[in-house]
């Protein structure tokens, strides 16, 4: 095992009753047919770092419940009105990205979540963590481009090629 880091972006998004009441029945697809969050899981599942974990992409995790809020006297709500206690149907989605915060392709997925994101105060929490992995994070390109750069079939058996490549991978070279 080894540790990465990562970003963590956890969106509570507002959904429609259905979804939510669909949703906690044990039929998750009912979030691709939600106008908003259908929408926000199109964005994680683009070419981003949003939820890309080297060998699986778009990856997310999805929380129905409620979320409680009191509009003030200002406010436009989109549910509710303003001085009345609300409970809005929401999912919070969790992804994570392999990256900082300030990467410019996060930035540019956020962005585009934070457009479609319907609330007049979206709630958007980003966190650092460290993720728990079995080996260290390879993608399919890095091992492409190690492979390519071993010049020989016959080369890649060696046992130099195995020690590098256990290595950059942090997945043990076994013997024999």
């Amino acid at each position: 095992m080894t540790l990465r880091d990562a970003t963590l972006v956890r969106i509570h998004v507002p959904v429609t009753a259905e979804t939510l009441a669909t949703m906690l029945n044990g039929i998750g697809a009912a979030a691709e047919r939600d106008p908003v969050l259908a929408q926000i899981l199109a964005v994680i599942r683009e070419d981003n770092p949003l939820g890309d974990f080297g060998l699986y992409k778009g990856v997310f995790e999805l929380s129905p419940g409620w979320e409680g809020f009191r509009p003030g006297p200002d406010a436009q709500p989109t549910l509710g009105k303003p001085g009345d206690a609300t409970l809005s149907p929401t999912v919070i989605v969790s992804v994570h990205a392999p990256c900082p915060p300030k990467d410019p392709a996060f930035v540019a997925a956020l962005e585009r979540i934070m457009a479609i994101h319907p609330w007049e105060v979206p709630v958007v929490e980003i966190s650092s963590v460290r993720l728990a992995v079995r080996y260290s994070p390879l993608t399919a390109v890095s091992v492409q481009t190690f492979l390519n750069r071993t010049s020989s079939p016959q080369r890649r058996r060696g046992p130099r090629f195995v020690a590098a490549y256990s290595k950059i991978s942090g997945i043990p070279a076994f013997a024999g």
